[in-house]
């Protein structure tokens, strides 16, 4: 389709690429090219591949080819994951020991389904689920929707196409794989670029935090490990050239089980520099200098780009998530750098640093039996004079005693029932079943105590409440980890 050595063109070929995306190629072609004819019969069948040199950059399937006013065909083509989609997963229950194996089993159904054309082996996968197996079920879902939920919405990742020897591959990596030689430079190699982080997420000063000291100066709070022993009396950290162009904005930083404060001074230096720009996306309209002939790489796709800008403080590495490369003008290459969605680290992140949050902020065990009392005493004495004291089956000759709503046993819906054996209340009538029961060999069961131990979610006051609220709905994979650890220190 293109050679420009032998004069065959198409006009304005886009390659698109995205992180764990098929990917897109589109270009405009005229009655006078020699394949100008083959592309209606070519449609979801012709495979159209793109390279750098020798190397595979991209392969696809064309699947439109609309004609303008003036004979052109517009044509666009979707990369080669995107067979994945053709194919469906039966309804399976899959207990796998490692996230290759379930890969492994997926594209196995896939490859049972389509012809060599289409069909994928599996390739690096550096993705772990732990020391647990993978529980998966699959339900006439297509291939590559089991792959994002069941894999990359679980554990995070990148997947990608990779050709050798003529073998189609799926990688599952963990990481970005390659670390480029080339640098993006402000000021350097960089024409333009926008930044779509927040304003109001950024800091040019940070008070780094340790771990908690037993000594207070405030009673009522906590106070934590400093840096200020070891940096000239300041428990902070700053930026100069990030504060000459945006002021003083501070931060607070919590490393709860760092214990020294040289340890703590890295940590500080390390997330102002680095940590705190890994929300950040750049698009850049960046000048890839291998285009031009220098010595040095080309941009790939999901290459760990190290970025640097005295302005800004920054100094880290970013995957490269997204290129635009306009093949007959290099000049409008545009990449985006850093991930547009919340990658599965960032969402660790944030999870493990909420659940820490709605630890540290839970009540003492003291408070927490104080508002229990409370919160008894109300129910009890907010009945006045509601409720009945019934003798079964009679005044004259009892063996057990309810109290209940109503003032005849059979009606009552909630009631305490106390005889010999011994006394449990229900809200569902005489016969339960209950809620909570005193027995006689000693056991106390119910929702709110059990197995002689109190738990997080077993304490009915308003702040368990509220608790359990926001972990079920922002930390769900956290929540055996919060109970235990509630659990543990009010047990």
């Amino acid at each position: 389709l293109l050679d420009p050595s032998k004069q065959i063109v198409i006009e304005d070929p886009k390659l698109e690429l995205e992180d764990s995306s098929a990917g897109s190629f589109t270009f405009t072609i005229y009655s006078d090219h020699p394949a100008y004819k083959l592309i209606d019969s070519a449609i979801l069948t012709g495979v159209v591949s793109v390279y750098w040199d020798d190397e595979v950059l991209y392969k696809g399937r064309i699947i439109s080819a609309e004609k303008d006013f003036v004979g052109g065909r517009y044509v666009e083509t979707e990369g080669e994951m995107a067979f994945l989609s053709d194919t469906i997963q039966r309804p399976a229950e899959y207990h796998e020991p490692s996230v290759r194996s379930y890969l492994s089993k997926l594209l196995d159904a896939h490859n049972a389904q389509v012809g060599p054309e289409k069909q994928f082996q599996v390739g690096a996968v550096t993705v772990t689920n732990g020391t647990e197996q993978v529980y998966k079920y699959t339900n006439w879902e297509s291939t590559l929707k089991c792959i994002q939920e069941d894999l990359l919405d679980t554990f995070g990742g990148h997947l990608r196409v990779r050709y050798a020897n003529g073998v189609r591959y799926l990688d599952y990596l963990k990481d970005w794989p390659r670390l480029s030689a080339q640098r993006i430079e402000f000021g350097e190699n960089l024409l333009d670029y926008s930044e779509s982080t927040n304003a109001m997420e950024l800091a040019t000063v940070v008070i780094p935090l340790g771990e908690r000291q037993k000594e207070k100066d405030i009673k009522k709070l906590e106070k934590r490990l400093t840096i200020a022993s070891i940096n000239q009396g300041k428990d902070y950290i700053e930026l100069p050239e990030a504060i000459k162009r945006y002021g003083r904005i501070v931060r607070t930083l919590i490393c709860d089980k760092v214990t020294t404060p040289e340890t703590l001074k890295k940590r500080g230096e390390e997330w102002l520099k680095n940590n705190q720009y890994e929300e950040l996306e750049l698009t850049l309209s960046a000048v890839d200098l291998a285009d031009f002939g220098v010595n040095t790489d080309h941009l790939r796709l999901l290459d760990r780009i190290r970025c640097t800008s005295k302005p800004h403080g920054l100094d880290r590495e970013f995957g490269l998530t997204a290129v635009s490369l306009s093949l007959m003008n290099p000049d409008q290459n545009s990449y985006t750098l850093g991930s547009k969605q919340k990658g599965f680290s960032k969402g660790v992140a944030q999870s493990q640093y909420q659940m820490l949050e709605d630890l540290n902020n839970q009540p003492t065990e003291s408070h927490v039996l104080a508002q229990a009392l409370d919160n008894a005493t109300q129910l009890i004495t907010m009945c006045g004079k509601d409720g009945h004291v019934l003798f079964s089956p009679s005044i004259a000759n009892p063996n057990e005693l309810y109290i209940t709503d109503y003032n005849t046993i059979d009606e009552a819906r909630r009631c305490w029932r106390w005889n010999l054996n011994g006394l449990g209340y229900s809200s569902n009538g005489k016969n339960g079943p209950f809620d909570l029961a005193i027995t006689m060999d000693g056991t106390i069961a119910g929702k709110f105590i059990a197995a002689g131990t109190v738990g997080a979610d077993q304490i009915d006051v308003q702040y368990t409440q509220n608790l359990d609220s926001k972990l079920q709905t922002g930390l769900k994979n956290t929540a055996d980890s919060i109970k235990m650890w509630a659990s543990n220190e009010l047990g």
